[in-house]
């Protein structure tokens, strides 16, 4: 259980997570369905191949919190935060490899 506010964001079309299982998963531990996105045409990395969608996502998802900073973003500024997140993973997952 988490005192946070939470929202995942999944894709239908994931080759490393059985999506399905996973949003039962998260269901069985206490999250609603309005916080489990699973998107469409989506595979492991939503933010990649569903950028617009998950800024809007992200996006309403901070307007109903009180984030400071984070509430004031765009959805071009998210993007822009998504981007940056995709990178610093793929430098981690580089650095794993190598």
């Amino acid at each position: 259980k988490s005192n946070v506010s939470l929202m995942y964001i999944l894709g239908l079309n994931d080759g490393f997570i059985n999506t399905p299982h996973y949003k039962s998963i998260l269901l069985e531990s206490g999250l609603q369905e309005s916080q489990i996105h699973v998107l469409d045409q989506t595979r492991h990395v939503p933010a990649i191949d569903n950028s617009d969608l998950c800024a809007k996502l992200i996006l309403e998802f901070n307007k109903c919190k009180t984030y400071g900073l984070l509430k004031e973003l765009t959805e071009e500024q998210i993007k822009g935060i998504m981007n940056i997140m995709i990178f610093i993973q793929l430098i981690f997952i580089m650095k794993l490899i190598l």
